[in-house]
C-alpha cells in the first residue's frame, strides 16, 4: 500500500489506510465472478455486466472515496507501477 503514497495526497492515503481493510476480502470473490462472466460471454453493457461494474465501482470507492481526481491518482499509480497489478 505504501507505493500509493507517491500518487495520493496525505488525506487520500489516510482514507485508504482507514478503509481498505473493511472490505478487502470481497475482492477475490468479485474478481472470480467477473472472470466467470467474461468466460461466459457476458457483455459489459448487458444488465449483468453493468451490475458487476457497479459492484466493482462500489468496492473501489469504499477505500478510494468518491473524488474523480483521487480515482485518477489511483489509475496513475496502476499505470506507472506494474507491481501493483501483480499483487491485486
Amino acid at each position: 500500500m505504501a507505493i500509493y503514497a507517491k500518487y495520493l495526497s496525505p488525506d487520500e492515503m489516510r482514507f485508504l489506510r482507514v478503509n481498505y481493510g473493511k472490505r478487502a476480502m470481497e475482492w477475490p470473490q468479485l474478481m472470480a465472478v467477473v472472470r466467470d462472466a467474461l468466460d461466459a460471454g457476458i457483455a459489459p453493457g448487458s444488465p449483468r455486466g453493468r451490475e458487476l461494474a457497479l459492484r466493482h465501482h462500489d468496492l473501489f470507492c469504499s477505500y478510494a472515496g468518491d473524488d474523480p481526481r483521487t480515482h485518477a491518482n489511483f489509475r496513475a499509480a496502476l499505470t506507472h507501477e506494474p507491481e501493483l497489478m501483480k499483487s491485486s
